[in-house]
């Protein structure tokens, strides 16, 4: 026979003091909640580090889905993928475009 177990009832409120509450990871790299001028802001200073997905890569480029498919298949972008997920840095994207208009211009000399 299993024994069985007695579920304690959550004494928890909203009113307690956080320390009786876990840490969230936001607390505990002292990140504090942006409003949503200050959050847009701090977006635009780290778009660069972001990893974005195929829908992002097409918002970003303004081309097709079928499109960055297509780049992806012929190796022309760079791009991770993660089982059948595709992700890419934005970085990485914003590095590619330089590489062709720095291309573009030395053909164009």
């Amino acid at each position: 026979m299993r024994p069985q177990l007695k579920l304690m009832p959550d004494t928890t409120t909203r009113d307690e003091p956080s320390a009786a509450r876990p840490p969230t990871l936001a607390s505990l790299l002292g990140h504090r909640p942006l409003s949503s001028p200050a959050r847009s802001a701090a977006h635009d200073a780290s778009s660069d580090d972001d990893v974005i997905d195929v829908r992002g890569a097409v918002r970003m480029l303004r081309v097709g889905r079928n499109k960055v498919y297509e780049m992806v298949a012929r190796n022309e972008i760079p791009h991770r993928r993660f089982g059948r997920r595709i992700r890419f840095s934005r970085l990485a994207i914003m590095r590619w475009l330089d590489s062709w208009s720095l291309q573009g211009a030395r053909e164009g000399q």
